[in-house]
């Protein structure tokens, strides 16, 4: 009989602890909220410095990708969002009138336990989220991307201005890019007299109609670097050259091309003409099969 009273005794005593552990501690927190009001209170100013700090540096961050005109990540804009929301939550927080009567608490008597528990318990909810924010804060990894080039033909061209001589070449050049007989279209005529402007919006409306898959355009320029009319090229198709010979990087260019079922390459401010087949355009036997080019110049031979 004593052994079956004593294995009773151990199974009530273990049922009491567990009673005690779902118990005391749920009190002891909500007691917290009370007695540790003004550490959490401290602890919030400081959580709320962290994360404006951290903030700030991934404002930076984003201006600087501005200026570069490239794209904001979706999560980093998104956490951002949050970021305000919970900092002027919490700024609403402190300035809570009602904090004045909560912190009047002396060792022996607080004149209103039940407001100071309920602003110290949003306190310490608060305390959670911002800190969950700043962990969140280190798992990206990116900022921002490259803008897709042929984004930016949009935006090379909204200063565009229509004039009656202007609108019929773009007219003329419009349809001779819808044609299957023309593969290469001249722009010639003296500077300054819009050249540059007409080819970026026959680019832009190419893009707007859909009537390639790329469009991609380089400025050539008199005595030209041919590495750098290739990267402006390269760089448009999304394409990584490495700093390797010419007749290299225009064999690369020249597979890229031959990958795809329709593009438009713009050649602005031709002088003296240049080498498609060096840059690494098909053209002569290829002429057919290769991309449709535009090509502004100062004279016809440039073009």
């Amino acid at each position: 009989m004593a052994v079956v009273v004593t294995a009773a005794g151990t199974a009530g005593l273990a049922i009491l602890g567990k009673i005690t552990e779902f118990t005391v501690k749920p009190v002891g927190r909500q007691l917290g909220y009370i007695c540790f009001y003004h550490r959490n209170m401290a602890d919030l100013d400081n959580n709320i410095g962290k994360l404006q700090a951290a903030r700030d540096t991934v404002q930076d961050s984003i201006d600087v990708a501005t200026r570069n005109v490239e794209d904001i990540a979706a999560d980093v804009r998104h956490w951002l969002r949050k970021v305000d929301k919970i900092l002027q939550h919490a700024e609403t927080f402190k300035n809570d009138q009602r904090h004045a009567e909560a912190g009047c608490c002396t060792k022996w008597y607080c004149s209103n336990l039940r407001l100071r528990h309920q602003l110290g318990r949003k306190a310490k909810k608060l305390i959670i989220e911002i800190s969950d924010l700043y962990v969140e804060r280190e798992t990206i990894n990116t900022i921002s991307h490259p803008k897709d080039p042929q984004q930016l033909i949009s935006l090379a061209t909204t200063g565009y201005q229509s004039y009656n001589s202007r609108e019929s070449n773009l007219k003329k050049i419009m349809d001779d890019l819808t044609s299957t007989d023309v593969n290469l279209i001249g722009v010639h005529g003296m500077p300054g007299v819009g050249k540059t402007t007409l080819v970026a919006e026959v680019a832009k409306r190419a893009k707007a109609e859909n009537l390639f898959d790329e469009v991609v355009s380089a400025e050539v320029k008199r005595n030209p670097d041919i590495k750098q009319v290739q990267k402006q090229i390269a760089d448009m198709l999304g394409l990584k050259l490495e700093d390797e010979h010419e007749r290299t990087r225009a064999a690369r260019l020249l597979d890229r091309f031959k990958n795809e079922r329709s593009i438009l390459v713009i050649l602005d401010d031709l002088w003296d003409g240049i080498d498609l087949n060096i840059l690494g355009i098909p053209f002569g036997d290829d002429h057919q099969k290769g991309p449709k080019k535009l090509m502004s110049a100062k004279d016809r031979g440039g073009a």
